[in-house]
């Protein structure tokens, strides 16, 4: 059934008022505030990398379960696929920020600290320009061509239907996970983990992949019910929302385990170069800390307990952004600690910057920007895809 979704001025004007109020917000921020340009750059920095791993899900999301041989989720491919479109931007302004700001960020850029920093100096060797630039490149060029693949082979079968198509995209699917599964946690460690180079946790990949994953989800969600309201996705029924709930409660609990676990060890074995992090969250922002926790898994955990609350459309539209809230500061929490002590070294005196208007215009900006990107991205083929093999199996599930 063809049906192409129809980018309304309402829908663009909305974009365009939460991108403007978002810029307004943010100047104002940065230049009315303490240490302008450190705290501009870093609000930049960690609203880029919320977006843009969310992009990325999406792309993971498509490949994952392609390869998988997933057929309930059919019907709502397009969604992900849409999102994905934001990966090139998202990571080319990572190399924007870095170039431009990254002094500002990345205490390892500063020579005169490496000069008197014996660790920095052993770990020069990773944490220098040059590679960080070159990495990024290479994992723009991997997740970002191998997407474009996924997409084009996606959108030719609905011209041809020739299933050696979506035999091939298996490939690239596999391809794409390999790839993702390594350069993930790499980037994780040099766009995030970096920012506090004295720290480090060998579970922050997998943290990091969890609180994405599930805030990818949850904009999935969002914008299925958005287009569900619009009167579009006809063949969606209710089993297709209750497994995107059942996603955001078991990967709620599967952050909350990792976040258990990287604290308890960490806190358990008491180890100076290890406890640093944590230490820092709990004297300067201990609130925040624990009010994500409860964002994050006891709402998602008591609200999505039962059957009825997955099933229901305000129930998973407040969840998902109770997540998408509390991930955002998640995504806060881990940049902070590090650009508040790279200042704070600088200027010698302690210096706490929490959430204010800089960050919250940042964000808005970015969610303008990301929601007009993806609607833009699904008028760019049917809503449905058409002659895939798996159609009448996502048109007849039920659980």
């Amino acid at each position: 059934m063809e049906q192409r979704f129809v980018f309304g001025n309402k829908a663009k004007t909305f974009a365009g008022i939460l991108a403007v109020a978002g810029l307004v917000l943010f100047l104002l921020g940065a230049f009315t505030t303490e240490h302008t340009a450190q705290r501009a750059w870093t609000s930049i920095l960690f609203n880029n990398l919320f977006f843009t791993w969310i992009a990325l899900i999406g792309g993971f999301f498509v490949a994952a379960f392609g390869l998988g041989y997933s057929g309930w989720h059919t019907l709502i491919k397009r969604i992900p696929e849409a999102m994905g479109h934001f990966i090139v931007p998202g990571i080319i302004m990572i190399l924007v920020i870095f170039v431009l700001g990254g002094k500002h960020i990345y205490e390892w850029t500063d020579h005169h600290v490496i000069e008197q920093d014996g660790l920095l100096q052993v770990k020069q060797w990773w944490l220098n320009s040059k590679m960080f630039i070159l990495f990024t490149l290479g994992w723009l060029a991997a997740m970002g061509g191998m997407f474009y693949l996924l997409r084009r082979n996606s959108v030719k079968l609905d011209e041809t239907g020739d299933y050696r198509i979506f035999n091939k995209s298996l490939v690239i699917s596999a391809v794409f996970c390999f790839f993702f599964a390594v350069m993930n946690s790499v980037s994780t460690w040099h766009w995030v983990m970096s920012t506090e180079p004295h720290w480090y946790s060998t579970l922050y990949g997998w943290y990091l992949f969890a609180s994405s994953l599930v805030s990818g989800i949850a904009v999935m969600t969002l914008i299925l019910i958005f287009l569900k309201r619009q009167g579009y996705l006809p063949r969606v029924n209710m089993n297709h929302f209750h497994d995107l709930g059942k996603f955001l409660f078991a990967f709620s609990v599967f952050w909350t385990y990792l976040w258990f676990s990287q604290h308890m060890l960490i806190w358990y074995a008491n180890i100076p170069e290890e406890t640093v992090h944590f230490r820092y969250l709990y004297d300067n922002h201990g609130f925040l800390f624990f009010f994500s926790l409860i964002l994050n898994f006891l709402i998602p955990l008591i609200v999505l307990m039962s059957r009825d609350a997955k099933r229901n459309l305000n129930t998973l539209m407040f969840v998902s952004c109770v997540i998408l809230l509390g991930h955002w500061i998640d995504f806060f929490l881990m940049i902070r600690p590090g650009a508040d002590k790279f200042l704070s070294h600088h200027k010698h005196e302690h210096i706490v910057q929490s959430i204010g208007i800089t960050e919250i215009g940042a964000m808005l900006m970015y969610a303008g920007i990301f929601i007009f990107v993806t609607l833009w991205a699904l008028t760019k083929a049917n809503i449905v895809p058409l002659n895939h093999p798996f159609e009448r199996e996502s048109v007849e599930h039920h659980i």
